[in-house]
């Protein structure tokens, strides 16, 4: 059975390759392929020389790379992992499994079936990280991305069969699973115990720079370095140039990819139960997309049981704006959108209260994320118009104006982001007003921006939200509709079209607020905090008007549009 299943793996991965190459006989998608060539080109590609890593860079890259994976794992283990690795379609399901072929061979069939998209990853990335644009340092890059990458992938696949094998075994996986979560608790307790006896290296670091190499020497150490040991292993021939230690560090990766498929393969012990729930939740994916009636984001079983109450009577539009935020918070995207302004919060607490120089930091750190959030977070965010367009037919039927049907929809995405922008802007206040020192803002400037942000923030989403559902609502051919779509370059280059579409359309809405706010500002600039909460909240008035013409428009639009047109 060996050579069937190397065939099926062969010819699937040729069809496979040749269905998205068939795709750029469509103007369309040979455009974005295209500019998607370019886009890597340019960003990636281009002026690729720049010199080798030095030995401390190397040894900085490879503690902080062990502590990201490390602290990646550890949610891993706590949270859980999905086990989309082992999903088969539906011919596998029907053919393999009444085949005479073991688990043992058809956990084996899929490893080998992921190695497609690892070697793509390893390829792209050795050129990307090749900047001193040595053939030989490449190749040598290349080969540890691929045992560090394919060692990462084994260790989520054992964590997803581990879980399954300790949760759909009654008491016995539960006396299983007892060893592997002491040692878990014992990994953390040591870091732990190692930060906790070292703190006064962070706490007297004084500059970031200081805390960057206390944090590190206190990773070397043990016993925090025990538990990062096996991290640091797998990654070492990633950063070695010189060929002996690059040779003793590969050798070592090989035999610890070796134990995490030795262990894979003896927990084959769940894969029926985790292959089968894997390959349904795939099928039923994969009909929603087919049949139109989906598009979201999946939602676990036991996430139904978060709601929020929803009154009996009220505006019909807000059920639309409680139905969005109920996906939001069933698909946990609300808590990926927390998680910045929660961490900075701990950052700035732990780091900036104590030195001027960390506030403006994190208060830099703060405006950042809130501007990438304002610019990118609508590709993220698709709880509006470019989900619900898939179920066109059962949106229309619904007895509200399309003007509020659209409204409905931005609010649900903008909404979402303004929470977290929010708490960005509260921490970023926090830094400014709790670092000691003069702060580099005035005070009335600061309340002025804190009185106005609320809305302001609300009013820049909603602008921005409203040109995307009205790209995907004029030029569905153009947006991706859902959760779920093709990918490769042309994707890529699609997105960035309407990227960069939406962007100008962006700035092209913001000249006239611009232009009205500094003429508020000048009218009231004998005093500067009147003056510049005059010009923000003029600024803002129009550019909510703005917002609702095209919202309105966009209504008009909603209301002629037949289901036909989406495809």
């Amino acid at each position: 059975m060996t050579g069937a299943l190397w065939y099926l793996i062969r010819t699937s991965m040729r069809n496979q390759l040749r269905r998205q190459a068939s795709r750029l006989r469509n103007p369309r998608y040979a455009a974005a392929f295209a500019l998607g060539i370019v886009y890597f080109w340019f960003f990636f590609l281009r002026n690729t020389r720049s010199g080798a890593m030095d030995a401390n860079t190397s040894a900085a890259m490879l503690a902080f790379a062990g502590l990201a994976v490390l602290a990646y794992l550890a949610w891993s283990w706590v949270f859980g992992t999905d086990r989309t690795a082992l999903a088969f379609t539906r011919a596998e399901v029907a053919i393999l499994f009444t085949a005479p072929v073991s688990r043992r061979g058809l956990i084996l069939y899929k490893l080998a079936r992921s190695q497609l998209g690892i070697l793509v990853s390893v390829a792209i990335w050795s050129v990307i990280l090749n900047r001193a644009g040595d053939p030989v340092a490449s190749l040598m890059r290349g080969v540890g991305l691929w045992v560090a990458m394919s060692t990462l992938s084994l260790h989520r696949l054992g964590i997803g069969l581990w879980r399954a094998g300790a949760t759909e075994h009654g008491a016995g996986g539960a006396k299983r699973s007892v060893p592997a979560m002491l040692v878990f608790a014992a990994a953390v307790g040591a870091v732990g115990w190692s930060f906790w006896s070292h703190w006064e290296w962070v706490a007297g670091a004084g500059d970031a720079t200081r805390t960057f190499e206390a944090v590190r020497g206190i990773i070397d150490l043990p016993p925090a370095a025990i538990v990062f040991y096996p991290v640091k292993l797998a990654f070492a021939p990633v950063v070695l140039r010189e060929p002996g230690p690059w040779a003793i560090a590969l050798l070592q990766a090989l035999l610890l990819l070796a134990l995490h498929v030795w262990w894979v393969l003896s927990s084959d012990s769940a894969f029926e139960e985790a292959a089968a729930a894997a390959s349904e939740h795939r099928a039923k994916a994969l009909e929603q997309i087919r049949a139109r009636r989906g598009g979201t984001a999946p939602v676990s079983v036991k996430s139904t049981r978060r709601t929020i109450p929803l009154a009996a009577t009220g505006l019909p539009a807000v059920a639309i704006v409680w139905k969005n935020a109920l996906w939001m918070l069933r698909t946990n995207q609300l808590r990926a959108l927390l998680i910045p302004p929660v961490l900075l919060l701990a950052g700035l607490l732990a780091f900036g209260t104590g030195d001027p120089k960390s506030g403006i930091v994190f208060a830099i750190l703060s405006g950042i994320f809130i501007l990438t959030l304002l610019l990118f977070g609508p590709m993220s965010m698709r709880n509006d118009l470019r989900s619900d367009l898939l179920h066109l037919p059962m949106l229309k039927t619904l007895p509200i104006p399309g003007r509020d049907v659209v409204l409905a929809q931005v609010m649900s995405g903008a909404l979402s982001v303004v929470v977290s922008q929010g708490l960005l802007a509260c921490v970023a206040y926090a830094a400014l007003t709790l670092s000691p020192g003069s702060s580099p803002v005035p005070a009335q400037v600061l309340v002025a921006c804190a009185i106005a942000a609320p809305i302001l923030l609300l009013a820049l989403n909603a602008a921005n939200f409203t040109l995307h559902n009205g790209a995907a609502l004029l030029f569905p051919g153009w947006v991706k509709l859902g959760e779920y779509g093709p990918g490769g370059i042309e994707a890529t280059g699609q997105m960035m079209l309407t990227t960069v579409a939406t962007l100008l359309g962006l700035v092209l809405l913001l000249v006239l607020p611009a232009v009205a706010g500094g003429v508020g500002y000048l009218a009231f600039s004998a005093e500067l905090g009147t003056g510049v909460l005059m010009g923000l909240l003029v600024a803002t008035a129009i550019l909510a008007a703005e917002t609702w013409l095209m919202v309105s428009g966009l209504g008009r639009a909603f209301e002629t549009v037949e289901p036909t047109q989406i495809g």
